[in-house]
């Protein structure tokens, strides 16, 4: 993979009459962990706000047209189509007229992802958005989408001779920069330390713009992105990790606001200050800068907490809850979304959605002869009696990571407790864990955080499908991943060995933790495991958690062989603005 700007770039400037990056505004979503999450919930209160807004995302979900959606509805297969050879045309020309004059030794072309870029930025142009939430593909700074007011970007090295135009210059085109967790994620391809990587993520920042930095684990990427911003000339950088907190008691929030509590007793909530807290504050807004300004617009009411609900599982969701809060908040404040209202952000976050990220599925008892259920459908946290109903249930998640996979391994934990807690006719007291990785993937690491040495879990290992236009993307092989998990097992039983003073292969008095052998299963595709997972039920081997994990790519090959249409019905599209 070639991380480069010089060919998006070339290609921009070359083929249009006009850029069409300088017809867009956006919101640029970099990090490692909750990306996805923030452009979902900012996407959804700009929409609920009365906003046209585009949203891309990276990766694609599905299939390539799923990540480029305008108010969630994905690019048409005709636009699909015709913007692609549009592209392909534009791109011929270019390496004929490079061919005729002798510029270049290699031809000029576009990697899949730039290409799908391209075509986001023509079908978001052609169609008016508003304002466009863009992720990052990989990095940052090199990444196709940092291409918005690229000279005013954040580069490595000090840019402490920047000059701008003026301080109060908020009218370009990347009005607002957020960057999540960062953590250990293409290592070797965008760096080789955490701190390597917190440099290029922190590419997507700008000069004389505001930067929302969310929550760190580690104190390396913290020190680096502070060192980074300082470099920022007339900065605003919010820190996002702070003012606000998680609200689990339903009778504290009926006293805060009436209308969550009656709306989503069954969610946590988020109480948010809207005065935000600040890494840096060059422009010296004072504490109670934003409450006046949105109270002078008539949209809000004078109040220095908020309180949102969260729709999207996972308690981490809190901190991207907040992000998301104060990029809009931002938005209203600097760049007049005035749109934006406290109604419309709890609507918005009511209605997020973001499918294959702790996400629950429920699949009906038969298969039909094509081996598809029927009525397979996302569901919300499912109740004790659906467990012990005769449907599957499923959670899948695409952690793919350590970090993610520490939350995934919490919200497991959480489920178990809260439906063993409730109810006495159900136990799930096992794990099945169905997973598959992309090669190169530090599943040592991951399963030491999943997998609970010496239980009656079980790991059933699965290949996902080549991901369309991701050549460079390849599943690891499942007998590696099973020879990996049986190498750490058998670590673990030496350890305890030494530690104990027995044999623990051998010695019955551990309990559970004589198991010489995990139980591992091998399948060749998603519809084995479909087919495996009912043969379970009908045999009634019940107390199991099901849970796909590893790759967003498996979970997609999920979807697909389930017909789940991710997107359909988000909204009424009879409503949608009048699309091209």
């Amino acid at each position: 993979m070639n991380l480069e700007l010089q060919n998006i770039q070339f290609f921009l400037e070359n083929s249009f009459q006009t850029n069409p990056i300088t017809q867009l505004r956006i919101v640029h979503v970099g990090g490692t962990n909750g990306k996805g999450s923030v452009c979902s919930l900012i996407s959804s209160v700009l929409y609920n706000s009365g906003y046209k807004v585009g949203t891309f995302n990276s990766p694609h979900f599905i299939e390539p047209r799923d990540a480029i959606r305008i108010n969630n509805n994905q690019i048409s297969y005709k636009d699909h189509i015709r913007i692609r050879k549009d592209i392909l045309e534009k791109t011929k020309k270019i390496q004929l007229d490079q061919e005729n004059n002798q510029k270049m030794s290699t031809s000029f072309s576009l990697s899949n992802f730039e290409t799908s870029f391209a075509e986001m930025l023509i079908w978001f142009v052609e169609n008016k958005v508003d304002i466009a939430v863009l992720e990052v593909g990989v990095g940052g700074r090199r990444d196709a989408t940092n291409v918005f007011d690229y000279k005013y970007s954040l580069q490595p090295d000090s840019n402490s001779n920047f000059q701008i135009e003026s301080n109060n210059d908020f009218s370009r085109n990347s009005l607002v920069q957020c960057i999540c967790s960062i953590g250990p994620d293409h290592f070797g391809l965008i760096g080789n330390s955490l701190a390597e990587i917190a440099v290029e993520k922190m590419g997507i920042a700008r000069h004389n713009s505001v930067l929302i930095v969310g929550q760190q684990a580690e104190e390396s990427v913290l020190s680096t992105i502070n060192e980074q911003a300082k470099n920022l000339v007339n900065k605003t950088v919010i820190d996002a990790s702070k003012g606000w907190e998680l609200l689990k008691n339903d009778q504290d929030l009926c006293l805060n606001n009436q209308s969550i509590c009656s709306s989503s007793s069954s969610n946590p909530k988020l109480k948010i200050s809207i005065n935000p807290q600040y890494l840096f504050n060059d422009k010296k807004f004072s504490d109670s800068f934003f409450l006046q300004k949105l109270c002078s617009t008539d949209s809000f009411i004078p109040s220095t907490f908020d309180v949102l609900p969260l729709v999207l599982n996972g308690s981490y969701q809190a901190q991207n809850a907040a992000i998301a809060f104060y990029a809009l908040l931002s938005l209203s404040v600097f760049h007049n979304f005035n749109k934006i209202t406290l109604e419309s952000i709890e609507k918005g976050y009511l209605n997020t959605r973001w499918p294959g990220r702790l996400t629950w599925i429920q699949l009906s008892s038969k298969l039909d002869n094509d081996c598809h259920t029927k009525n397979a459908k996302i569901i919300n946290f499912p109740s004790s009696d659906l467990i012990n109903s005769s449907e599957i249930i499923i959670l899948v998640d695409g952690a793919h990571n350590p970090p993610a996979a520490s939350e995934l391994k919490k919200y497991v934990d959480y489920t178990q407790n809260e439906i063993n807690k409730k109810s006495e006719n159900v136990t799930l007291n096992r794990k099945r864990w169905i997973v598959g990785f992309t090669a190169g993937k530090n599943i040592k690491e991951i399963f030491s955080i999943l997998w609970e040495f010496g239980s009656n879990d079980e790991l059933w290992i699965v290949p996902f499908n080549q991901p369309e236009e991701m050549p460079w993307i390849n599943s690891m092989d499942p007998n590696s991943i099973r020879d990996t998990l049986l190498l750490l097992h058998k670590n673990n039983l030496e350890r305890n060995q030494n530690e104990l003073g027995f044999n623990a292969e051998k010695d019955t008095s551990v309990g559970n933790s004589s198991r010489s052998v995990p139980n591992i299963k091998v399948f060749n595709n998603i519809s084995d495991i479909l087919k495996e997972l009912f043969q379970s039920k009908e045999k009634h081997e019940d107390g199991f958690l099901n849970i796909v994990c590893g790759s967003l790519y498996l979970v997609s090959d999920l979807f697909r062989e389930l017909d789940i249409e991710i997107w359909k019905d988000f909204v009424d599209t009879k409503k949608v603005l009048n699309l091209k």
